[in-house]
């Protein structure tokens, strides 16, 4: 993919414009992945419409591991397994994990992967 790059810039009271094409398949993948992961899950999800090598990037369970919870391991139980990162983050964002003896409630909401709970009733006090 191909990207026109126009840049306005100033030397010694002088316009100088610079015009040039940016190949953004030219960069090696773990590159734009390490990119796409500072990112978010919508905007993975979006720019992995943008060409074959950022879908290829997006499809990485790298990216994706970095939009789980640091301990999403210790939450998902031993009988379930998933092919991909992806897969697992989908399936927390659709299936809330009961947690900390089914008392609470944990899911991931699904554009931006922030952590959300939901206490049971017995859990909560009025004072």
């Amino acid at each position: 993919m191909k990207i026109e790059v126009s840049e306005m810039e100033e030397r010694k009271g002088k316009g100088k414009i610079m015009c040039g094409t940016l190949d953004l398949s030219a960069h090696p993948l773990d590159c734009i992945t390490l990119i796409i992961s500072f990112t978010s899950p919508r905007d993975a999800c979006r720019l992995s419409l943008v060409s074959t090598a950022f879908n290829s990037a997006t499809e990485s369970d790298a990216v994706w591991e970095s939009f789980l919870p640091s301990q999403y391991q210790a939450l998902i139980p031993s009988s379930l397994s998933f092919s991909s990162k992806k897969q697992l983050y989908l399936s927390l964002c659709e299936n809330p994990l009961l947690i900390e003896a089914r008392r609470k409630s944990f899911w991931l909401e699904r554009g931006s992967g922030k952590k959300c709970y939901m206490l049971s009733p017995r859990d909560l006090t009025i004072i």
